[in-house]
């Protein structure tokens, strides 16, 4: 039990610290970008470091999801509610970092020239490297060694003790836009507007 705890703290830690890495350097970029006189030759680095952490990192919380698995039996996974919130925030950050690296590759070295792919990969960057934190927070509650973020989160009224539900409304929102998404991925490129160069 010991080791598999070890393997965990080790893929989570190195989680981390991918992701925290590629959050840096997505802010490098958008710093280069924007003093493009001053730190033109920064943004090509910063932007390697961010699709080789990202590459990294999904390996990385893949692993920890694995190892986070072989340590205690699935029932008292699907029967704790902080254990199935831990699952819940883990694949959102994986969603996250999976859409940022999916956008990179896709987009190239266009993306950080569209605004709004500019934007899109921050907020996914953002997004993703909150939930491993929480993610992190609510890990570290479950090994009996609670963080200051955990109270903070509590302070803002999210009870990680508790499952996380969403009222029927919000559910069919987050189907919408879904369906939305994926709509707009599916229409052919003429019925939609083009960017601007």
């Amino acid at each position: 039990m010991e080791a598999r705890q070890a393997f965990h703290a080790i893929t989570a830690a190195l989680t981390t610290g991918m992701l925290a890495l590629v959050f840096f350097a997505v802010l490098t970029t958008l710093v280069a970008a924007a003093r493009a006189d001053r730190y033109r030759r920064l943004a090509p680095y910063a932007d390697g470091a961010a699709t080789l952490g990202a590459s990294l990192g999904i390996l990385f919380l893949l692993a920890a999801l694995v190892t986070g698995f072989a340590q205690w039996p699935w029932e008292a996974y699907l029967h704790s509610p902080i254990g199935k919130n831990k699952i819940f925030t883990a694949l959102i950050a994986l969603m996250c970092w999976a859409g940022f690296l999916w956008l990179r590759w896709k987009a190239g070295d266009q993306l950080w020239r569209d605004r709004r792919l500019v934007t899109l990969a921050t907020f996914l960057a953002l997004v993703g490297f909150a939930y491993i934190v929480f993610t992190n927070s609510i890990g570290g509650h479950i090994a009996g060694k609670p963080s200051g973020f955990e109270r903070l989160v509590m302070a803002v009224g999210i009870d990680t003790r508790r499952t996380f539900t969403l009222p029927t409304w919000g559910s069919a929102l987050l189907i919408l836009l879904g369906l939305a998404g994926i709509a707009w991925g599916v229409l052919p490129s003429r019925w939609r507007r083009p960017s601007p160069p």
